[in-house]
């Protein structure tokens, strides 16, 4: 398996953050939800989810350690 850089990989990842934001406007949230991110690459849609569940939590989860370091 190959362990991403979490940093390079923000750098290079403008389409998968412009399909998260396009993604982000049919997910129907209250604040008190729990979310969990599988394969959560540099944690960009958990922290975007944990500003939404402000009452609940979001928890994301990458199989690369450097790319969630």
């Amino acid at each position: 398996m190959t362990d991403w850089s979490g940093e390079d990989y923000a750098k290079i990842s403008a389409l998968q953050r412009a399909m998260i934001e396009e993604a982000k406007a049919s997910f129907t949230l209250a604040e008190t939800d729990r979310v969990l991110d599988v394969g959560c690459g540099d944690g960009f849609l958990t922290h975007e989810m944990a500003g939404i569940v402000s009452g609940g939590y979001a928890i994301g989860v990458d199989a690369s350690k450097r790319m969630v370091a």
